[in-house]
């Protein structure tokens, strides 16, 4: 080193080395003119460079400084997309940064959920499933953020939880403002659906959850809150439908009690008008709850999986845009058996569901996986007629086809 001469060396953390910059003792630098890297990509996201800070102090370098008689050195801010209540490992992971049992949260800067698009979030758990201790989920529909304060709170927002064990153990509930005939409460459940309850039973998510609580390892979970807006009557109403690994399992409507709430108690409160904000965010309170892969997209085709039986590969997989007839489908094939078309189980409302080429594409549907139906071959169709016998009182018919198998017939 020169005798006079002051080294300005750079830590960016990027693979393309930035040089180190030579200035005379007493120079003084802008820090417009110092280099610009490039953007850090890390896991998933894209962060861009944002300021240079100094190692010594972290203070920003914001304006001018002054060249001392040590050699300086400065290291790369990235835009995480968060506030500095989380933070981004080099794996891709956002976790947060205090761990003393405080719940944290934060914003994402630049994503904001609007009609017709969905965020992801992978959610990813602790290997030991007894150290989760709850408040852990994605938030959205806020409509402000606390900066100062790294809070939503003080501001309508929603927050979707997996309950600790030592609570509703893996139940999926949501948190956040209810409509009441007495007026609007904040931070109260909205719903709670339960492993084991007429919502959950046997889906693929009760099945991975309780495996996962056998293990000792971690699970991820993708997270998925889709927006739809619908405007009826000079009336618009925002639906939120929330899916785990690919299934939409609830929707939360404003205005509207959740559809199969499973909490008694509370089945009376309506998820409250006032959830129209679009910021999304994450909240977090135990140690060892991580997210990755975090995503705002459009959500413009429906996709769906068509599967010759329950259980088994899918035979052929489609996409259809939104709001247009699906058309020709797959046609599958059983030996001693006619294909009787396609359907599938709608998770939100229960009900079983046909396909056919006059469907609509809509936004109630998403991630469909249509199981193919059968009668064997040679069988007779059969209608079944009721007479109560009372004036008035009718019962719809019942058919089928024959085929040695029981006739449910309804209740009286």
């Amino acid at each position: 080193m020169r005798v006079g001469v002051i080294c300005i060396k750079f830590i960016s953390i990027q693979e393309r080395r930035i040089e180190p910059l030579e200035y005379a003792y007493g120079t003084t630098i802008n820090a417009v003119d110092l280099p610009v890297p490039e953007a850090r990509v890390v896991g998933t996201a894209t962060c861009k460079f944002r300021y240079w800070a100094f190692l010594n102090t972290n203070k920003e370098v914001s304006e001018t400084f002054t060249v001392d008689a040590i050699d300086i050195y400065l290291f790369a801010v990235y835009d995480t997309g968060v506030s500095t209540s989380f933070e981004l490992t080099d794996d891709g992971y956002y976790i947060p940064t205090s761990t003393d049992g405080k719940t944290t949260q934060t914003r994402f800067s630049d994503y904001t959920l609007n009609d017709g698009e969905i965020y992801s979030v992978d959610m990813t758990l602790p290997a030991d499933w007894s150290t989760y201790t709850d408040d852990c989920g994605p938030v959205f529909s806020a409509s402000a953020f606390n900066e100062e304060k790294t809070s939503f709170i003080g501001e309508p927002y929603v927050t979707m939880f997996i309950s600790a064990p030592t609570k509703a153990n893996g139940a999926i509930e949501f948190w956040g403002d209810v409509d009441t005939p007495n007026g609007t409460v904040d931070a109260q459940l909205i719903a709670r659906y339960r492993l084991g309850g007429d919502l959950l039973k046997d889906t693929p998510y009760e099945k991975k959850m309780l495996a996962y609580q056998e293990s000792d390892e971690e699970a991820t979970f993708t997270l998925t809150y889709r927006r739809v807006e619908r405007t009826v009557e000079g009336v618009t109403k925002i639906s939120y439908y929330i899916g785990i690994d690919g299934i939409e399992y609830i929707c939360l409507t404003t205005g509207e009690v959740a559809v199969r709430y499973s909490e008694i108690s509370n089945a009376a409160n309506a998820f409250s008008t006032k959830h129209t904000g679009n910021i999304v965010g994450l909240r977090a309170k135990t140690k060892g709850v991580k997210y990755s892969n975090i995503t705002v997209k459009k959500a413009s085709e429906l996709n769906v999986k068509f599967y010759a039986e329950n259980g088994g590969e899918a035979i052929e997989s489609k996409s259809f845009g939104y709001g247009k007839a699906m058309g020709t489908l797959p046609v599958a094939t059983r030996e001693g058996f006619d294909f009787a078309g396609w359907y599938y189980t709608d998770y939100i409302t229960g009900a079983k569901k046909e396909l056919t080429a006059e469907t609509i594409a809509s936004a109630d549907m998403f991630n469909i996986e249509a199981v193919a139906q059968w009668r064997k071959t040679g069988a007779k169709p059969y209608t079944v007629k009721f007479n109560t016998g009372i004036d008035g009182y009718e019962v719809d018919d019942v058919t089928g086809w024959y085929e040695g198998n029981e006739i449910k017939l309804p209740e009286p």
